[in-house]
């Protein structure tokens, strides 16, 4: 019965020639965009376009969400606190690098004025800035390498 109310909670909107007709979302489908965000989150970037009704394309809608985009400026937020207060880590094993944070400070700042802005944003943005935070080898950590400016330009660009 629950899996019956949820099935009927979570529905999308999918286009038909005459009207907008709403299919539910499998619980398996649900699961499979969460598990494979960051394979979709590469695939958005490159270009690849959803399906209706795939996982692929639940997590594309998932992206530009206000939920999504506030964590995601959440944690920018939380990246440039910490780079300019000393702590120069987000979590106990990701040491930020505070000199590319404090100089992108600017920038860091456009990006989570975007996010936090009305809708519409480009899930193309979104789903680089997703890669950015996430890869501990990019410009945001200490130990990965690239330029952050660079990056959260193209996000811009891109949002």
């Amino acid at each position: 019965m629950e899996q019956a109310n949820v099935a009927v909670a979570a529905r999308h909107l999918v286009k038909t020639r005459s009207a907008q007709v709403a299919e539910p979302i499998s619980m398996r489908t649900r699961a499979a965009a969460r598990l494979f965000a960051g394979r979709f989150d590469r695939q958005i970037c490159a270009g690849a376009t959803a399906q209706p009704g795939r996982a692929f394309a639940l997590h594309a809608r998932r992206l530009t969400g206000a939920a999504q985009r506030q964590k995601l400026a959440s944690r920018l937020s939380a990246a440039l606190i910490a780079a300019r207060c000393g702590c120069a880590r987000v979590s106990p094993r990701l040491p930020l690098d505070r000199s590319a944070v404090v100089a992108a400070a600017s920038l860091i700042g456009q990006v989570i004025a975007r996010l936090q802005a009305p809708p519409p944003v480009d899930a193309r943005g979104v789903a680089r800035l997703r890669i950015l935070i996430a890869h501990v080898g990019g410009p945001l950590y200490r130990c990965g390498h690239g330029d952050l400016s660079g990056e959260l330009r193209a996000v811009l660009r891109l949002l």
